[in-house]
């Protein structure tokens, strides 16, 4: 979760927005990396090496579009994020929105609670303390299907 929060700093630090997707792939890319990790594994370089190959991605998409607004220039797309040596089969789930869903927490009462991706960068509040929070982040939990 250090490296989403990494990440998510430097985007709002250099004005970038995250579409939901975005946040998602990034979600389970850092996911199999974690449970994949050796003594190398780094919180600070890699979500720095990501967001830089994000912006060259996003530039490359954005200098295709004939007509492109000021409203599409600090969005960075799922498509702007690529990680080396994940299959894609990590990220299927970004298909299947009701099996996808993230373990958050509140900030002010730690109240706990899954939910589905599209809370994700959203303002929402707590239904125990009734504080507003912003879910930046969450840990990815997949349901899987009942036999």
């Amino acid at each position: 979760m250090e490296m989403a929060k990494i990440f998510g700093q430097m985007c709002h630090k250099n004005q970038y927005q995250m579409r939901p997707h975005m946040r998602v792939k990034f979600l389970l890319g850092l996911d199999h990396l974690y449970e994949r990790r050796d003594k190398h594994f780094g919180n600070g370089r890699l979500s720095r090496n990501l967001f830089e190959n994000s912006i060259r991605l996003m530039a490359n998409r954005i200098v295709k579009i004939p007509e492109i607004t000021v409203e599409q220039l600090p969005v960075l797309e799922s498509t702007d994020l690529e990680f080396e040596k994940i299959p894609n089969e990590v990220f299927e789930d970004l298909k299947n929105e009701s099996k996808l869903r993230f373990h958050i927490e509140c900030p002010h009462c730690n109240f706990a609670k899954d939910v589905s991706q599209k809370f994700l960068g959203q303002s929402v509040r707590c239904p125990k303390c009734n504080q507003d929070f912003t879910i930046d982040w969450g840990l990815p939990r997949i349901e899987k299907d009942e036999l």
